[in-house]
């Protein structure tokens, strides 16, 4: 008799396994949407406060950068307290800055592209 109940006692007990698995599987989402419903409400700040904000590509290089630029590549003649965005090429060279009053370009060795055409 006991040979006809080992293979049930063996299911029995895989069932009991997988039910546990399931049950902490189902307590740890349960817990995780509950961590993140109250962190979405409590937060009642809704503005990023940063000196810059860079956007990387794929390879980690700087390719958008917003903030107050250095006097590097494009950003010659920008004032350092002057708000920007500048866009970075491959190479990390400043190509584009864009300010609250021109577009400046650079060549493919940061040089400012003369006549700068600006917007005003």
């Amino acid at each position: 008799m006991t040979s006809e109940l080992k293979p049930l006692l063996e299911r029995l007990d895989r069932l009991e396994r997988r039910n546990h698995q399931l049950t902490f599987m189902t307590l740890g989402i349960g817990l995780v949407l509950i961590v993140m419903f109250v962190s979405a409400f409590s937060s009642s700040k809704r503005t990023v406060d940063a000196e810059r904000i860079v956007v990387h590509d794929n390879q980690g290089r700087a390719r958008i950068t917003l903030g107050t630029p250095a006097s590097s590549g494009a950003a010659v003649g920008v004032g350092s307290d002057e708000p920007a965005i500048w866009i970075s090429d491959a190479n990390g060279i400043d190509r584009t800055i864009i300010t609250t009053g021109s577009v400046r370009f650079a060549d493919e060795h940061g040089r400012p592209v003369s006549p700068t055409p600006s917007v005003r």
